[in-house]
């Protein structure tokens, strides 16, 4: 169980001492060094409490050489770097144990790299993900070559608060068993110098949520459920400040919903001690804070009434919209905030000669790229947390590994990493690994930047696939207007269509109920991809869409829709016996050969499409098929509804997947056909 939280840090008239906050959030004082931000303005990282030996993570001694102990801190911070011995040296001093040369030499291993004995090794601390910060990223690279990433790796570089090397190097060897009370005074610290960053002014009242948790004193050994639409209240009793817990369904958080049953009764009291101690860490945070509210969906949403979950579900974008600050538990209710940590670094010390008698810590590779990976947290897995994170101005993360804090587009992290997620140059993070943030909402493509992160994460309730991202709709809609109808929006018509489940992984599915109509990619289950298209390319035209709601949420569930469309419609055939093997292999679509019959761009038998089906139970004795081209290249897979479909009428369509031609000769064959009036013909998709 975590530590208690000292007394002088949860009352409500906490004062927590400022950090020194960094001098500049934003520039570099020199340019890109191979994609590598190096000579950086060191910024010092916020200090931190120096936990006891026995709470940080272990290390191994690592021997040293007398060209290791030697190396200058101070340099390794410099555009120029520090040159610290030849190849051969290093491998003549691995031979004899120095850790550091062991390192350096192991990477020497690749077969592709062309480094020579007499090659001049050189260090510095750079940059690979264009933060304008110094990271803990150690690049190793020989003279004379001109591109880092042939040679050796990125290692990560640390040292310890106390050390004297804390004034040059941001990275923070990691504590294994946290400390409650220093990880809330970092977090505070980020918190006020993102304040200073921004010229934010956070504590600004918002519009309350309904219902909230009142934390009430320090040290109580309760709480309580506080309904604020049941007295009357004046407009400075409507606004507040308060903390969201965002956070993952499982058993131990199911046992203490509240109910029809039990809401009068927590109306009075809650016991502490009786919530999950995810939830009882995120109050004592929210205590230590100085705020009297905190909502949880669980006790502040009444679990089991459709009709209380109809109202504030369509509301919780703007609970979290409006917080002043959302606690991310990427860990098991039961498991807590602050639980020991569990992962598989191998630190090694080498000790310095100066400044100081320093001691640095040296991974195989940095930190954030063996802990640090966002998607690994089981928050990333579940819908309804998506937009949560995204929508919430300022995120304090909690993962199984460590703590990080997200204001705007800029991520600190207890590694003593910091990343900025607008990068002005490429980041080496792969998709899904980055902290999201609410830029996102108003990205040019919708599909990309929202739906394909979203389409991945999983739901209890299949019913819920358009209601869990309503939140970022109403926002979007909000900042950049637009009709939305079910999760797509109509200025993005008839582009946004041409989405495939080409790279799906698990099973892609149709819901037991209708969930969406089958042009949207609400319809099925599974993630999906985006088929970038430009404007002029489109040749289709959309002429009628619509929805009809299941509620009174324009952006939640519906009950029908449909696609009145004018383009090219052509008549096919599946060759089922020759499915298309995928470099996809952890996929659960099987891609077929189509070919158009009756038609005259179709008399060589070489011309063959891609059908890449919506589901991954399609039915291989389904081989006769539509083919709408929305551009020259891209097109819809239709199947002509039956007369027993309750939408049905003459020209009606159904989606069942997405056709493209992969050879430019063909494409360019079939654009001429495109324009022509006679080929067009207008259908409906439902």
């Amino acid at each position: 169980m975590a530590a208690p939280i000292p007394a002088q840090l949860s009352g409500h008239g906490l004062s927590m001492p400022l950090s020194s906050s960094p001098a500049s959030s934003s520039e570099p004082t020199s340019g890109s060094h191979d994609g590598l931000y190096t000579g950086l303005a060191v910024v010092r990282p916020i200090r931190r409490t120096q936990l006891p030996e026995t709470c940080m993570a272990p290390y191994n001694n690592a021997p040293a050489c007398d060209s290791c102990r030697k190396i200058p801190t101070q340099a390794l911070i410099s555009a120029a770097g520090h040159r610290l011995h030849t190849i051969g040296a290093a491998k003549l001093a691995a031979a004899n144990h120095c850790g550091l040369c062991e390192l350096i030499v192991h990477q020497l291993d690749d077969p592709h790299d062309d480094a020579h004995d007499h090659d001049m090794i050189v260090m510095r601390v750079a940059n690979a993900n264009g933060t304008p910060y110094c990271q803990d990223i150690l690049v190793v690279e020989s003279e004379g070559q001109t591109r880092y990433s042939r040679l050796f790796t990125e290692f990560g570089i640390y040292t310890d608060e106390e050390d004297a090397a804390s004034e040059i190097i941001p990275g923070r060897r990691m504590a294994q068993c946290p400390d409650p009370a220093s990880s809330i005074l970092l977090a505070r610290a980020w918190i006020d110098a993102s304040k200073e960053r921004t010229g934010d002014d956070f504590d600004l009242p918002k519009a309350l949520p309904r219902r909230l948790i009142d934390v009430g004193y320090r040290e109580s050994p309760t709480v309580y459920l506080r309904d604020l639409s049941e007295a009357p209240r004046s407009d400075d009793q409507q606004i507040g400040r308060y903390v969201c817990l965002s956070h993952r369904w499982d058993t131990t958080s199911c046992e203490c919903t509240t109910t029809i049953n039990n809401i009068d009764a927590r109306k009075n009291d809650i016991e502490l001690c009786s919530l999950p101690l995810t939830f009882q860490d995120a109050i004592k945070i929210t205590r230590a804070f100085g705020l009297q509210y905190i909502w949880i969906d669980t006790l502040c949403i009444i679990q089991g009434s459709e009709l209380d979950w109809a109202e504030e579900s369509s509301k919780m974008g703007s609970y979290y919209g409006s917080s002043w600050l959302t606690i991310g538990a990427g860990v098991h209710s039961a498991q807590g905030l602050f639980d020991q940590r569990r992962f598989d670094i191998e630190y090694r010390k080498v000790d310095l000669r100066e400044p100081g008698n320093s001691r640095l810590y040296f991974t195989d590779r940095p930190v954030n790229q063996i802990i640090g990976n966002e998607q690994s947290s089981i928050l990333r897995t579940r819908a309804w947390t998506f937009q949560e994170e995204v929508l919430s101005p300022r995120y304090l993360g909690f993962q199984g590994s460590q703590m990080y804090y997200r204001c705007g587009e800029y991520v600190d992290f207890e590694s003593g990493c910091k990343e900025w997620l607008y990068p002005p140059v490429g980041s080496d993070r792969t998709e899904g690994e980055a902290p999201l943030y609410q830029d996102l909402i108003v990205e040019e493509d919708w599909v990309s930047s929202i739906v394909v992160d979203y389409s991945s994460r999983e739901l209890s309730y299949e019913s819920d696939r358009l209601p869990a991202i309503s939140g970022i709709a109403h926002e979007r809609q909000r900042l950049r207007g637009g009709r939305y109808l079910a999760g797509l929006w109509e200025e993005d018509l008839p582009r946004a269509l041409c989405w495939s489940k080409e790279y799906a992984k698990g099973q892609c599915l149709k819901p037991h109920e209708y969930r969406a109509p089958s042009w949207s990619w609400a319809a099925i289950d599974g993630t999906i991809a985006p088929t970038q298209i430009t404007v002029s390319e489109v040749e289709a035209s959309v002429e009628h869409v619509s929805t009809d709601l299941k509620g009174h949420d324009p952006m939640g569930a519906v009950l029908g829709g449909l696609l009145v469309i004018r383009g090219v419609l052509r008549r096919g055939l599946v060759c089922t016996e020759q499915q298309r093997s995928s470099y996809n292999h952890a996929g659960s679509i099987a891609k077929y050969d189509f070919r158009l019959v009756d038609s005259n761009e179709d008399a060589d038998d070489d011309i063959i499409y891609t059908f890449v089906p919506d589901t991954s139970d399609y039915p291989a004795n389904h081989a006769a098929l539509w083919f709408f081209n929305i551009t020259a290249q891209v097109g819809l897979a239709l199947f002509l509804v039956s007369s027993s479909h309750p939408q049905y009428s003459k020209n009606t369509f159904t989606r069942v997947g997405l056709i493209r031609i992969d050879r430019f000769d063909i494409i360019a064959r079939s654009a001429a056909v495109l324009p022509d009036e006679k080929f067009r013909t207008t259908i409906t998709i439902v």
